[in-house]
């Protein structure tokens, strides 16, 4: 009796993991013919692709456009889905960690935290590149390297511009900055407003905090990062400018100064207009400087030693040089006359001596006395 209870038993589990089978292989089936008749919508701006139109939105809204729906009640975090709010809850609030490092104390929440982690120990051995100096932990980081530094490998690209990026994350960095000026990033001590964090943390470190840990050995040259520095040595002690324009002999040492020039000069591309005027340019940043100067006579640089205000910090230089110093940086050839701007030099030769000779005249530069200049400012 109890053996036909056991074969029994033993049948019915058989028909069962049979009938599962068959089940399983007709929804697969009814799946596929299913999708022959779903449109696939794709993203116009990445290479996603989905079948569900509100999977569409929300990943525009939360990837291209960075749209954060989602809120922490316990803290500022904000994010665009209800699973990394889920995440950042037990991590931050709870003290959740899923994830742990077998050799050390270290948990984490998510397994990207902890292969990040695994950086910061010795005991492994970095990764070194064949084409240069570059060295990193983790294989992957190294693969992207390459492709985008040696071999130029630049897959996603920009469907507004020409721009071509090696990652994701970039060209997603792109579009929000250079198409949609999406600037999210404020600064609590002014209207200053950025796309990029760092920009901000940039400008608050050197703007409202002054600070600049980085000092040029030649001169009192400061910056906030040392990159600002490397660029600045490169350009004004060394010389050395690798941008070079086909159209004349301009050479510049950063590759959107040259492209700034090419706008202004060969092509006159001057996109940004005043609503005040008819002043045109070809950067944000020279009509924001201009509406401050001209119209709203902003003058925020500030003489130490006089009362004098300026809009602009070359301004500021040239008066503590004329007034305080008496710096005159431009000397004429035939008298002793000195003075420093060229049009006052100009100026001297047409009147006193004569115009027609205004072609053998080249200015000589009295060196500066930079440190006496930095001191003031």
């Amino acid at each position: 009796m109890m053996n036909k209870k056991l074969k029994y038993l033993k049948n019915g589990r058989k028909i069962l993991t049979m009938n599962l089978l068959r089940l399983t292989r007709t929804v697969g089936r009814m799946r596929q013919k299913c999708d022959i008749f779903l449109d696939i919508l794709k993203c116009d701006q990445c290479d996603y692709q989905t079948t569900n139109k509100k999977n569409l939105k929300y990943h525009i809204d939360s990837v291209h456009l960075d749209i954060k729906i989602c809120k922490c009640d316990q803290c500022d975090f904000q994010t665009s889905g209800n699973e990394s709010l889920t995440c950042h809850i037990k991590s931050a609030h709870q003290g959740i960690k899923r994830f742990k490092r077998s050799k050390h104390d270290f948990q984490a929440n998510q397994t990207k935290h902890l292969e990040k982690h695994t950086d910061v120990h010795p005991d492994k051995e970095k990764l070194k590149c064949n084409f240069c100096d570059y060295q990193v932990n983790r294989k992957n980081d190294l693969e992207k390297h390459i492709e985008g530094v040696h071999l130029g490998i630049k897959n996603h690209k920009c469907s507004h511009c020409d721009y071509q990026a090696n990652q994701k994350g970039d060209l997603t960095r792109h579009i929000n900055n250079v198409h949609l000026k999406i600037k999210k990033y404020s600064c609590t001590h002014c209207d200053y407003k950025t796309t990029e964090k760092s920009r901000l943390e940039n400008h608050v470190r050197s703007l409202h905090l002054g600070i600049k840990d980085h000092q040029c050995t030649h001169c009192d040259y400061r910056a906030v990062q040392k990159k600002y520095l490397e660029k600045h040595i490169e350009s004004v002690h060394l010389g050395i400018k690798n941008f070079k324009c086909n159209e004349c002999d301009y050479r510049a040492n950063r590759k959107y100064a040259l492209k700034t020039h090419i706008k202004c000069v060969h092509i006159r591309i001057r996109n940004y207009a005043c609503t005040e005027c008819d002043y045109r340019t070809t950067q944000e940043g020279y009509l924001e400087r201009h509406i401050n100067c001209v119209h709203l006579r902003l003058k925020k640089y500030k003489c130490n030693l006089c009362d004098y205000c300026a809009a602009q910090k070359f301004q500021l230089k040239r008066h503590i040089e004329i007034t305080h110093l008496g710096t005159r940086n431009y000397n004429c050839n035939y008298c002793d006359y000195q003075t420093n701007e060229k049009r006052n030099l100009k100026r001297h030769i047409h009147s006193i001596h004569d115009g027609s000779k205004i072609i053998n005249v080249s200015s000589v530069i009295i060196e500066r006395n930079k440190s006496g200049i930095s001191n003031f400012i």
